[in-house]
């Protein structure tokens, strides 16, 4: 099985999947609050922070494309068809 298949087996099937990505989508800080005066000295806190920020971004980003690479997609109808019908 390759990853793309995986991601949205997890997608639809775990439950919990959406739990943290909308837990940090509700409660992170808001864009207009400098997060480096809340963190400020605390470096591993930012970094932190910051790769979080990255792979939430990257969760979404994949979740509406629909081509992984050259040999790994769906049609954007089967995506559209996956999305709707699951709920997502």
């Amino acid at each position: 099985m390759n990853s793309f298949y995986r991601f949205w087996s997890h997608v639809i099937y775990d439950k919990n999947f959406f739990s943290p990505l909308l837990l940090f989508l509700q409660e992170s800080v808001p864009f207009y609050i400098p997060l480096r005066k809340i963190l400020e000295g605390n470096e591993e806190a930012m970094d932190l922070y910051e790769r979080v920020c990255r792979h939430v971004l990257i969760i979404i980003c994949r979740l509406i494309t629909n081509r992984e690479s050259d040999y790994e997609f769906m049609s954007k109808e089967k995506q559209a068809d996956i999305i709707y019908k699951n709920f997502i």
